[in-house]
């Protein structure tokens, strides 16, 4: 265990000078003098006793004094500074909802083909990583699509904003399946209004393509990294030509039919090496296809940084590739160049132009941070961060099969689109994520904020004995310091502007 189990269960942080303490069992963010500080650790430690002489010589006996009453009235009077640590639940009956199957479905991605016109240098599914489904001549039929769209519009009534993701490969390589399934949803007026998205790479936008687009309001995510010699490094066609110029012409043909078709454009853009976040952000802020139709308004980008797991860029593309250095401080520095600017620009203090990019990618964990659940810790306490699978998020594969989400390569098969959700490899499911990280979950800080999700089992996941798959401890380790770094963002806003936090107030978390 990472900590003694009688010690204060949270996480001493010095910033900037100034003592914090995260306080667990309150979810609160407390400032507290040095003293407190030094002695969070001590209090119910195993060598308690050393540590204090050690301590009072520091810091004189009268200030560890003050200071060891203040902390015994904060646990009896305010309920801080608990040592308890929460009874771990080992499996996860209460959160299994299973009716949550027959009218809550959220979100749909069917993959209709493994087949993609391009070739980008960092993607995994062209990458050395076994459980990822590679690039391939395999596409889902209509019949099987058929039935997992029908599967999903009978279920999905009670959510809220149900949406069906056509996904890839590059879902445009099946134009035709895709009018199809539109056409079919169109036929059930007993279905609520769902919402189509395609996942693309926009190169292949033709204008009956656009048409279409247009006529049936469908939205589209376009992963463009930004501007030409950015995207253009990577995200290359089978024969290593540029493709930013084509993703462009794509779009320029949709707005060209309606400009209010933007609306429904949002972007994914891959951070890569040498991680030059400022350069994208201000790509998007001022989006040159956007200003050429006279749209003023920024458009929607989520920023992610690249995975290069099992992918060597300098032996990619020795001539062009920008490979991490391996220290990491590459992403480091310009990381910090990016949230310095962010913080300026949220402090209002005139310094910077406003930047709605930057605001995206560094508002979400303060977001997260700020709706951090508050109330007592539940007994037992399910770890992780977990969705329902299947139920929030489904993923259908080129084979017909079922899958929590798209990103859990070949394995987590949940079902098919002939028998539906299987509920036992449900249950299989949380029964592996749960033994996997539980007894890490009761002495770590970071639990109330953990997000690790389903997706962490894929690499080395094991159908036949669940029990046994790991999840390296490397998550856990992001996990705490993404967590700490919200915290320090947070006190950074807070110091900097009296409004800066403004934009928490009336925010929600999707």
């Amino acid at each position: 265990m990472t900590q003694d189990r009688q010690s204060a269960l949270g996480r001493v942080l010095n910033h900037k000078g100034k003592q914090y303490f995260f306080d667990v069992h309150s979810s609160e963010i407390l400032h507290i003098d040095e003293v407190l500080a030094s002695l969070l650790p001590v209090i119910g430690s195993p060598d308690e006793e050393s540590c204090l002489s050690s301590l009072r010589g520091l810091h004189g006996d009268e200030a560890v004094d003050s200071a060891i009453v203040e902390f015994h009235t904060a646990r009896s009077k305010e309920g801080l500074f608990l040592a308890e640590r929460p009874e771990v639940a080992s499996n996860c009956d209460s959160c299994l909802k299973w009716d949550r199957y027959q009218l809550e479905l959220s979100h749909l991605t069917i993959t209709l083909t493994d087949q993609c016109n391009l070739r980008c240098r960092y993607c995994l599914h062209s990458s050395s990583c076994s459980w990822v489904r590679p690039h391939r001549d395999r596409s889902l039929s209509k019949d099987a699509a058929v039935k997992a769209l029908r599967f999903f519009g009978d279920r999905c009534g009670d959510s809220p904003h149900p949406n069906v993701s056509f996904y890839g490969g590059e879902p445009l390589l099946e134009f035709d399946l895709i009018k199809a399934l539109v056409a079919e949803a169109d036929e059930h007026p007993d279905w609520p209004d769902i919402r189509f998205t395609i996942d693309t790479n926009a190169t292949l936008i033709t204008e009956e393509v656009a048409e279409f687009l247009i006529h049936k309001k469908i939205h589209l995510q376009v992963s463009l990294d930004g501007p030409a010699a950015t995207h253009d490094r990577f995200r290359v066609t089978r024969n290593g030509g540029p493709t930013h110029e084509a993703v462009l012409q794509g779009l320029r043909t949709v707005l060209e039919l309606d400009a209010e078709a933007a609306s429904r454009i949002s972007f994914v853009a891959t951070i890569t090496p040498p991680y030059d976040f400022l350069t994208v952000a201000k790509y998007f802020d001022h989006f040159p296809l956007f200003e050429e139709f006279g749209i003023s308004k920024a458009p929607y980008v989520r920023m992610n940084r690249v995975n290069l797991e099992g992918i060597d860029l300098a032996e990619v593309d020795p001539e062009t590739a920008v490979p991490d250095d391996g220290t990491g401080e590459q992403l480091r520095t310009n990381w910090h160049i990016a949230r310095d600017y962010y913080l300026k620009d949220r402090s209002g203090d005139g310094t910077v132009d406003p930047s709605p990019t930057l605001r995206q990618f560094f508002d979400t964990d303060v977001m997260r941070l700020y709706h951090r659940p508050r109330s007592p810790l539940p007994r037992p306490y399910p770890p992780t961060g977990f969705c329902q699978p299947g139920q929030r998020r489904l993923h259908v594969r080129t084979d017909g099969s079922f899958q929590p989400c798209e990103r859990v390569g070949e394995s987590l098969v949940i079902g098919d689109v002939e028998q539906g959700i299987d509920l036992e490899k449900v249950e299989n499911l949380f029964s592996g994520l749960f033994g996997a990280v539980r007894h890490r979950c009761e002495d770590c800080w970071a639990l109330r904020m953990c997000g690790i999700c389903f997706t962490a089992l894929a690499p080395k996941w094991s159908s036949e004995d669940p029990a046994a798959t790991e999840v390296p401890p490397e998550y856990c380790e992001a996990v705490k310091a993404n967590t700490e770094e919200a915290i320090r963002l947070f006190l950074d806003l807070k110091d900097r502007s009296p409004g800066a936090l403004d934009f928490l107030e009336g925010s929600k978390m999707i």
